[in-house]
């Protein structure tokens, strides 16, 4: 956006011609990709999932997007969607005419000075990488299985001073302007069906007085939390490696400690 080489306004289908379902896919913009405005359908499902771990990389995964079709009318509602940012990193790709993983490691992890954070396969024996754990009934723990590596819905590896470091290259506009970090920051879904607080990529919410933005993740195996209160310059990373519920209660007791909501 900010170099020219696309725009918010740009449809879905001048970089996905063949999209199915034309007169809906016009309607879509890169805009209601970021959003989860879309409404494209989910494309990482149960019934999915078999045919996902055949795949050896990721942008095999477009047909499975394509064939998930378009649920409901483009800027009307808001549903979180992998298929809109695995749309989005094929754009990256596109654009640059780079690897994806690339492209995000020298714009951000580089940047930002972000050494020990990547999109490793999962079973790289090079890199000190934490297993994934999840309960199995009366037996505990076991490895929870992810494919073969991550992709731009996520699935990427980090730890809590390199996302500190991320935090601190994103205020001081390292990686956009001030005017575009206050786009994608503030809540672009307002007004939509099911609204739920999202910006461009950051989840935006309130506590209390206290504004943040932010983005978590759940999967088989793991819990993660990032999010930066501006008023009070506060970063709180949580991670967890484990299918854990004192993951969602730290994370809530935590941000309510910060924010002082009761």
């Amino acid at each position: 956006q900010e170099s020219g080489k696309l725009h918010y306004t740009d449809q879905l289908t001048k970089w996905f011609p063949d999209f199915p379902n034309r007169a809906l896919a016009e309607k879509i913009t890169v805009h209601h990709l970021m959003t989860h405005s879309s409404g494209i359908g989910e494309f990482w499902t149960p019934e999915t999932e078999p045919e996902m771990r055949q795949c050896t990389i990721w942008q095999q995964f477009l047909p499975l997007v394509y064939r998930a079709g378009i649920q409901f009318e483009p800027g009307t509602e808001a549903a979180y969607s992998n298929s809109n940012f695995l749309l989005l990193g094929v754009l990256v790709e596109k654009i640059t005419g780079q690897d994806y993983f690339d492209v995000i490691a020298q714009r951000i992890y580089a940047k930002a000075g972000m050494q020990h954070s990547g999109s490793f396969p999962y079973d790289c024996a090079m890199k000190p990488l934490a297993m994934p754990l999840s309960r199995d009934g009366e037996n505990g723990w076991k490895e929870a299985s992810h494919g073969k590596r991550g992709s731009p819905t996520g699935g990427g590896y980090s730890n809590a001073r390199d996302i500190l470091l991320f935090s601190r290259a994103l205020k001081s506009n390292a990686f956009v302007s001030a005017a575009s970090l206050k786009t994608i920051t503030s809540n672009q879904t307002e007004g939509l069906k099911d609204s739920f607080g999202y910006g461009y990529g950051f989840i935006t919410q309130k506590n209390g007085s206290e504004y943040s933005y932010g983005h978590g993740g759940i999967a088989r195996g793991v819990n993660f939390e990032f999010r930066y209160f501006p008023r009070l310059d506060i970063t709180l990373v949580v991670f967890s490696n484990q299918d854990n519920g004192a993951f969602d209660d730290l994370r809530k007791n935590m941000t309510k400690l910060i924010s002082g909501e009761r």
